[in-house]
């Protein structure tokens, strides 16, 4: 499931309904706007790994920070050098099942990003393209 929440926090007992009702096994959401003072606790869902990246602190802008939730039934586990690339808003992870990797990430892209954003983005995406050469790859965003 991937969605942009456009803040999330207000909206968590929607999504843990939804979550309930679907059983998704990856759940992608951009525009989190989750910063360092809502806490892991708000934010999880019981039976899921939760992979975040807060929005950038800077008070002029409210948008940006992504979250990706694996359940727990799949072996998941970060991808630290990925999802702390200079590129802003991403995060990453590699499930595995059996002999199958797949490497998930979740990135989102202001409209109002710069030159230099963008530019990392590539670099990021070419990262992520050579680093799973042995594995499957799956990116939501905006």
């Amino acid at each position: 499931m991937y969605t942009n929440a456009n803040s999330i926090v207000g909206k968590m007992g929607e999504l843990r309904q939804k979550v309930l009702n679907y059983r998704y096994d990856v759940i992608a959401i951009t525009e989190s706007w989750a910063s360092a003072d809502i806490s892991d606790a708000e934010l999880k869902i019981d039976g899921y790994l939760m992979y975040r990246k807060d929005k950038a602190d800077d008070s002029r802008t409210k948008g940006g920070g992504v979250l990706l939730y694996v359940t727990e039934e799949l072996r998941s586990h970060p991808l630290p050098n990925i999802s702390s690339a200079e590129f802003q808003d991403t995060a990453w992870c590699k499930i595995e099942a059996g002999t199958c990797a797949v490497i998930v990430g979740v990135c989102y892209r202001s409209t109002s990003s710069s030159k230099q954003n963008n530019d990392n983005l590539l670099h990021l995406l070419e990262k992520v393209t050579c680093q799973g050469s042995q594995s499957r790859l799956l990116i939501f965003g905006d």
